[in-house]
């Protein structure tokens, strides 16, 4: 296993906005996702944590500098720092304290649990990416708990459970449609890959929940008719539960946010 860690040159920001940020995400899933146990983009560098050879960490740091400088080419980033990871001792640091930390090292968010450069938010399946799962994260730590990363992230050690479908109408359509971009990583909502997983898992849940279809077509800049055909034609495998427990997180800092005030 090696640490990956790459650099904007000049220390520049290289997602500047959400939208950009969640392109950074997929850049990173596209290029190592299946290949990852962690990974954290903050705002002048990436880190990854990758399960593979010394060979082909420096092959995945060349990919992900040059998707990114596609990303991004006026934000270069250096060739990549490529680091041993010494044991499982070392690997434990990295998931619940140094990959953890980095969105409150550097203040990007207004609750760290809900920033989303880094991977807490699949890990709580509360974010689906096409590659990246934690499926080798647990299979290098089968004694890892994703709730000893909750206390670093300012969450209390009990569950995060989804919101319920009932409990949506208070939430209402506008926070509906951003936390279905936020849990397939995508701000275009289109026609095809995450845009559509988004567009129709809103739909869906609108319709479940009783939400007006016509709120959510101004939430989501769609039009209503195609809200209207994507809502009665429920797919197979629609990943609703994402959506709900991206909603469920929100919750929960929500909460925290009160009760720390």
């Amino acid at each position: 296993m090696y640490h990956l860690t790459l650099s904007a040159e000049r220390r520049r920001t290289i997602c500047p906005s959400t939208a950009l940020l969640r392109r950074g995400v997929r850049v990173i899933d596209k290029v190592v996702g299946s290949e990852a146990l962690l990974f954290s983009l903050v705002d002048d560098h990436v880190h990854v944590v990758v399960r593979c050879s010394r060979s082909r960490a420096g092959y995945l740091g060349s990919g992900l500098r040059q998707a990114f400088a596609r990303l991004s080419p006026d934000r270069p980033l250096r060739a990549a720092y490529v680091r041993p990871v010494e044991g499982r001792s070392h690997l434990v640091h990295l998931a619940t304290d140094y990959i953890a930390k980095q969105p409150a090292k550097h203040g990007l968010a207004a609750h760290p649990a809900l920033y989303e450069g880094g991977c807490f938010q699949d890990l709580l399946k509360a974010r689906l990416l096409d590659h990246f799962r934690g499926t080798l994260l647990a299979e290098e730590l089968p004694r890892f708990r994703l709730r000893e990363v909750f206390p670093t992230l300012g969450l209390e050690k009990d569950p995060v459970p989804p919101v319920e479908v009932a409990n949506l109408p208070p939430l209402g359509a506008a926070r509906l449609a951003e936390a279905a971009r936020a849990a397939f990583a995508t701000d275009a909502l289109g026609r095809s890959g995450p845009a559509l997983w988004a567009r129709r898992t809103a739909a869906v849940l609108a319709r479940r929940a009783g939400l007006p279809l016509a709120a959510l077509s101004q939430a989501l800049d769609v039009p209503l008719r195609t809200l209207q055909r994507d809502a009665r034609s429920e797919a197979p495998g629609l990943p609703i539960a994402v959506v709900l427990q991206r909603l469920g997180l929100e919750q929960r800092c929500a909460t925290r946010n009160r009760t720390s005030t």
